[in-house]
């Protein structure tokens, strides 16, 4: 991944990372051939908002991974992965 930054908490490495207040949805973008880890994931957008409700990583411009809850506390789940 020359040029990127690999982050540990998420376990990939990073192109961008986006938050949206209003959809309470967390972006992640990352390198070719990177997956993110999910707990680092969504701990990371739970510290920015606590009532974050959906987590969408990308993999360049592809969807990657969706992970999403109902409601604050709730447990999260992946609702859609590529394959």
């Amino acid at each position: 991944m020359s040029g990127l930054p690999f982050d540990g908490r998420l376990q990939c490495y990073l192109r961008r990372i986006a938050y949206d207040f209003a959809e309470r949805r967390g972006i992640i973008v990352m390198g070719e051939g990177s997956c993110t880890d999910m707990a680092g994931a969504t701990a990371l957008f739970e510290a920015i908002d606590t009532l974050v409700l959906a987590v969408d990583t990308y993999v360049g411009e592809v969807p990657d991974t969706a992970y999403r809850r109902r409601s604050a506390g709730e447990p999260w789940i992946v609702t859609w992965q590529r394959a």
